[in-house]
Formats: structure tokens, sequence, C-alpha cells
């Protein structure tokens, strides 16, 4: 025998080689892309959340220091809750509101 005939590789070779690499997938292959999604969507809802909260703690801190007058105070927190609601909510809806098979 030559050595070519040696080192050649027989179906049935290639077969029980194909079967052992599908048999040790990744666990990362068997993942579905359900909790990835679910992770995402909790990591924007808390995101925004803190957002929220860091916007009114501010906009409160800002108002008792007395930087502003009683007027100014009331037209800021106005604009920036409302803008923020708004925003937080067209986000929240967005990514919870869609309901997929």
């Amino acid at each position: 025998m030559t050595q070519e005939s040696q080192d050649a590789v027989s179906p049935e070779d290639l077969d029980q080689l194909a079967s052992q690499v599908s048999a040790s997938k990744p666990a990362a292959w068997e993942q579905s892309p359900i909790p990835v999604r679910e992770q995402t969507r909790t990591l924007i809802a808390v995101a925004l959340a803190v957002g929220y909260v860091v916007l009114i703690a501010g906009i409160l801190i800002y108002v008792l220091i007395g930087k502003a007058s009683q007027s100014d105070s009331k037209d800021l927190m106005t604009l920036l809750i409302t803008t923020y609601t708004t925003l937080v909510g067209t986000a929240l809806g967005y990514y919870f509101g869609r309901q997929e098979n």
C-alpha cells in the first residue's frame, strides 16, 4: 500500500465526522433569540425609568435650590416632563406593544 491510500478518507469516516460535529454544536447556536429580545426590552425599560427618575430629581433639585423663579420652574417642569414622558411612552409602546409569534 502506498502512503496516499493510507491517508485517504472513506465516505464512512466523513459521515462519522459530520455526525460528531453536528452533535457538538455550541450552546449559543441552540439559544433562541426570544430571551435576548426580552433582555433587550428589559434593559431599555430600566434605562428609560432611571432616566426619568434622574430627570425628576434634577428638576426638583434645581427648583429647591431656587435658581429659577416659580413661573420659570413651572414652565421648565412642564416642558421637560411632558417631552420625556412622550419619549418614554413611544419607546415602551414600540418595544412592548408588538406581539410576534
